[in-house]
């Protein structure tokens, strides 16, 4: 293809045991160089590149990482793993504000959730969720939670009498937040204002 073409187009190509590898190794040599990875190779060629060269870290995760003392993948490579956890919860307990963005598109967002709730109809509520998700996580340069939207809240009683209903959850292994729409007992629609703190509070655990 090379002697076809010419000097006019030219592109890397990266071989490896899986396309996230692949991509790596094709960044590994520009421009116009061929690397192929294979298992026996690995991890030594990655060693000494920094974080954000790896396919979905960006800027904000490579500054946590660079925060924690990760400033190549051999960092990472050589960390105890229970170690580099402690430091991030440690981390995540200091927290007590977070920053937010400068425009109104959260705000609007957060209006379409309202307008949702109104409308009573879970499906509509599930996508503005979605959005509202989608646009918090790629400020905060994460991954995107998935969201389901459920009915009534469950309601558990103890003996005593005493009960309790559950507004939300997160599942961090499916990445999963869960929220209810309506009340446990008479099935109304959850306040705007309730549906709103418990889809933050349920984000800010996927944050952790």
């Amino acid at each position: 293809m090379r002697e076809a073409v010419g000097k006019h187009i030219t592109c890397s190509i990266g071989g490896a045991p899986n396309r996230w590898l692949a991509k790596i190794a094709a960044d590994l040599d520009k421009p116009d160089g061929l690397t192929v990875l294979g298992p026996g190779d690995l991890p030594g060629p990655l060693l000494n590149i920094g974080p954000e060269e790896l396919p979905g870290v960006g800027g904000r995760m490579r500054a946590r990482l660079e925060r924690a003392g990760f400033s190549t993948v051999g960092d990472l490579w050589n960390s105890d793993p229970d170690h580099t956890l402690r430091v991030e919860f440690l981390k995540s307990d200091r927290i007590d504000s977070l920053d937010l963005p400068q425009d109104d598109g959260l705000c609007r967002l957060a209006e379409s959730i309202a307008k949702a709730l109104n409308s009573e109809i879970r499906r509509g509520v599930r996508q503005a969720c979605a959005d509202f998700l989608s646009s918090t996580a790629g400020f905060y340069g994460v991954r995107k939670p998935q969201i389901r939207v459920l009915a009534a809240r469950p309601l558990r009683v103890r003996e005593s009498g005493w009960g309790t209903e559950l507004f939300g959850d997160y599942d961090p292994e499916k990445v999963l937040v869960r929220i209810w729409m309506r009340t446990a007992v008479r099935k109304k629609v959850t306040s705007f204002g309730t549906f709103l703190s418990t889809l933050c509070h349920e984000f800010c655990h996927h944050l952790d």
